[in-house]
C-alpha cells in the first residue's frame, strides 16, 4: 500500500511490524500490559491496539513507550519501514 502526499507517493508505514516491535520489547523486558501502561502513562486499551496494529502511536506516545521500557525509540519506528526500502537504507 501507498500514502500520496501531495508532492509524491511514499509506502505505508509497518503498522504490524511496529506493533510486533513493541510488544517484542515489553515481553523481553518483563512488562505486562498493565505494568507498561502504569509506566508510561498511556492506556492498556491504547497499548493494546498499538500491538495488534489497530492504530497507529503518536510519537509523544511512542515516545512514551520507549522511554518506560528503557529504550530508543529509533529501534520501535525504524520497524515503520521494515517492509520497504527507504532513501539510502534497503529493505
Amino acid at each position: 500500500m501507498e500514502i500520496s502526499t501531495g508532492v509524491g507517493v511514499v509506502p505505508a508505514p509497518d503498522l504490524k511490524a511496529f506493533g510486533a516491535a513493541v510488544a517484542a520489547a515489553r515481553r523481553e523486558r518483563g512488562f505486562s500490559l498493565d505494568a507498561l501502561a502504569e509506566a508510561s502513562g498511556v492506556s492498556r486499551k491504547s497499548l493494546i491496539n498499538v500491538e495488534k496494529a489497530h492504530k497507529i502511536a503518536r510519537l509523544d506516545t511512542a515516545h512514551a513507550i520507549a522511554h518506560a521500557l528503557g529504550m530508543p525509540l529509533s529501534p520501535l519506528v525504524d520497524s515503520l519501514c521494515a517492509d520497504h526500502d527507504t532513501p539510502g537504507h534497503p529493505a
